[in-house]
């Protein structure tokens, strides 16, 4: 049924909260310019996620990332970016990609690459330690990762609903802490 559905999606959900710090960042932008952690806003919410150009399932998952990025395009406390990570960000292929499936709103980054290596994963690494699978999403809030989660399950709507399950527990919190 619809209600055992959305609890299950809810455990899913609460399973991966947590308060976790993050080694503050700088990113280029696909786009030009800079993204920086130390920027963010006090109660802004950033959704990454991080991605490759040569991972199927990253490529999928983003068809659910551009409906969480429409439902919240007039929000200016949520922030999406699109971390290409373990991969060189290919200018061309990525705006062949972005035009072909008409991602709108949708800000690409490139992960960093470690001193002396080429392997462009600074900043997937210190938010997923000890792992290497892609996709992954990571949502901020004030300084901490709220909320981690590796893979996808197929669902553009599940991917959307989960997120925006994330992102709507995270504001209700901010309003509980004004009280």
């Amino acid at each position: 049924t619809v209600l055992c559905s959305i609890i299950r999606i809810v455990m899913l959900v609460l399973k991966r909260f947590y308060r976790l710090p993050f080694d503050p960042f700088v990113l280029e932008s696909h786009s030009g310019g800079k993204v920086k952690s130390a920027s963010f806003k006090k109660d802004e919410i950033v959704v990454i996620d991080f991605w490759a150009l040569w991972c199927a399932p990253c490529i999928a998952a983003l068809d659910g990332m551009q409906m969480a990025v429409d439902l919240y395009a007039n929000d200016p406390t949520v922030k999406f970016y699109f971390v290409i990570t373990q991969d060189e960000p290919k200018k061309e292929k990525i705006d062949a990609l972005w035009k072909k499936n008409d991602f709108r709103n949708m800000e690409v980054l490139y992960d960093a690459n470690p001193k002396g290596k080429n392997s462009r994963n600074v900043v997937y690494k210190s938010m997923f330690p000890g792992t290497s699978g892609i996709p992954q999403k990571a949502i901020l809030k004030n300084g901490r990762i709220r909320y981690r989660a590796e893979g996808y399950g197929g669902s553009p709507s599940g991917l959307m609903d989960e997120i925006s399950y994330v992102i709507e527990i995270l504001k209700e919190e901010g309003n509980h802490a004004e009280k």
